[in-house]
């Protein structure tokens, strides 16, 4: 395999990744089994096998996006099982968002094979057994997104079967393309809602709730308006349609597909981020009533209620365990 370079989908060069592994710098004969110990370390359990003579050429790089991971892997032509021996010795409780950008790819579970090419998008748990084929060279990027998050946006949505997003698809191609495009040069948060996103549309097209070309614009619009203007105490349903030139009731049915409303949406981001400070800035605290109306928040008790609704636990004691565990 000859090795090129991480681009498209190519985080900035200042994002540091937290692993990079390379089997070249292994031996041949020991390159398959440092390949799934490492693997096993960073992104799930698996066997692996290539019929390549030269043995398997590999190599990922490995980041984190606040609460999302991602890994990307390139690769000569193998395949990776993971058996049901291998869920039970390692449970990972996520989900899997792949975009294969170089292929094709097959991945075989629940007693169906599912053929892929290079720019489609892939959805699967991690907890049902599948084996995952590369008959040549091949890129993919892995966005691994927590199961728990995952479930109380999108209730008991099914993925044990692996769902396959066409790229030269009409309905589907949007979706692939906005995570192809993905910018990643917004914050942390920002990267994680444009993969919420993509995910929310999938959602929607799985379901048949698939929204028309147009109104999916606007409804990222509206996404990166309420990302931007979190801080804003005064930031509402009204304000967010004044800003945009739409009618409330216009916004209320772009979000009629959403788990949640439109207010139910702002708590929910702005409660994420400020767990997400709780849990970092052991090294430099911020009294939790500065947290909480940095993000936007008018009271203190009322910050404190919804925190609880929401994470079952108060800030304080969160707080509590991130200096524990630091």
């Amino acid at each position: 395999m000859q090795h090129e370079t991480f681009a498209p989908l190519c985080v900035p060069k200042q994002v540091a990744p937290t692993a990079e592994i390379d089997t070249k710098a292994v031996p041949a004969h020991e390159r398959i089994d440092y390949w799934e110990a490492r693997c096993r370390n960073n992104i799930v359990g698996f066997q692996c096998s290539t019929l390549s003579e030269q043995g398997l050429a590999a190599r990922y790089r490995h980041y984190r996006f606040g609460a999302l991971q991602m890994t990307d892997i390139l690769g000569n032509d193998h395949v990776i099982d993971r058996t049901p021996a291998h869920v039970r010795r390692q449970e990972k409780d996520a989900i899997f968002l792949i975009a294969l950008v170089k292929g094709p790819a097959f991945i075989n579970r629940q007693n169906r094979c599912v053929l892929a090419q290079s720019g489609d998008l892939i959805l699967y748990d991690t907890n049902t057994p599948y084996m995952h084929g590369f008959p040549g060279d091949m890129r993919q990027v892995i966005f691994e997104i927590p199961g728990a998050p995952f479930r109380k946006r999108f209730g008991n949505w099914d993925l044990r079967e692996a769902l396959r997003l066409d790229s030269t698809l009409a309905h589907s191609k949007t979706i692939c393309q906005d995570l192809f495009t993905l910018n990643f040069d917004s914050p942390a948060a920002s990267v994680e809602t444009q993969i919420w996103d993509v995910v929310a549309a999938a959602y929607d097209l799985a379901n048949g709730q698939m929204r028309t070309a147009y109104q999916s614009q606007i409804f990222k619009r509206i996404r990166r308006y309420i990302t931007a203007n979190l801080a804003d105490p005064d930031l509402s349903p009204s304000s967010i349609a004044t800003a945009l030139g739409i009618s409330v009731r216009q916004l209320n049915r772009l979000f009629s597909t959403e788990i949640h409303s439109v207010q139910r949406h702002i708590y929910a981001e702005r409660l994420q981020r400020c767990k997400d400070e709780l849990l970092q800035d052991h090294t430099n605290p911020v009294s939790i009533s500065d947290i909480a109306f940095k993000w936007g928040f008018k009271s203190q008790a009322h910050f404190a209620r919804k925190f609880r609704e929401e994470f079952g636990g108060t800030p304080s004691e969160f707080r509590a365990a991130a200096r524990q565990a630091a």
